[in-house]
């Protein structure tokens, strides 16, 4: 998300979005629960997370279908 942010390309995660997501990362006590309603205020967010978690990367036996 960082570097998605630095490289200034085609991002259109609204900043409050952005910024919400980092402050709630950023905290020890936020729950999986909290930034999953984040990422879902977020469309495109969403997408583009799921399209990096099923990325040959990760390489997972199944992929995953939501953010949730």
């Amino acid at each position: 998300l960082r570097q998605a942010l630095k490289q200034g390309g085609d991002f259109p995660a609204s900043a409050k979005v952005v910024n919400e997501l980092r402050r709630l990362v950023g905290d020890p006590k936020t729950t999986a629960n909290q930034i999953t309603e984040i990422i879902l205020h977020e469309p495109s967010l969403g997408t583009r997370i799921l399209h990096l978690v099923n990325s040959s990367f990760y390489m997972r036996a199944k992929p995953i279908m939501t953010v949730s």
